[in-house]
């Protein structure tokens, strides 16, 4: 984490008591994602959706627990939740992006970064 801007994130504790920071989304990411999504979804509608959903979770988490992500890990970033938790994370995405009401989890904006 050294060298790293320090930004404000939210703090989402899921059900399962996991602990997830979630950078605010912006255009930029969602325009991004998109672009990604749509490049491999073609013309299936219902599989762009679910892809535009995982990238800007790749874009948008920080840390998981105490587990700071890297590059890698978010290109697997499905392989850190089960599918409730996936489904919560992703519901409060969808709350940041103004798309959706927050669910049954808990979220505060906290400090991350070392600078």
């Amino acid at each position: 984490m050294e060298n790293q801007e320090r930004i404000m994130v939210s703090k989402v504790t899921l059900t399962s008591k996991k602990v997830v920071l979630v950078r605010e989304p912006t255009v930029e990411d969602m325009e991004l994602s998109t672009q990604v999504a749509g490049s491999q979804a073609k013309d299936n509608d219902a599989y762009l959706g679910m892809l535009l959903q995982k990238e800007m979770l790749k874009k948008l988490v920080v840390q998981i627990d105490e587990k700071v992500l890297t590059n890698s890990d978010k290109e697997q970033i499905s392989k850190f939740f089960t599918l409730a938790e996936y489904g919560q994370i992703s519901n409060f995405i969808s709350t940041l992006m103004g798309t959706q009401d927050q669910g049954n989890f808990q979220s505060e904006l906290v400090s991350f970064g070392s600078k």
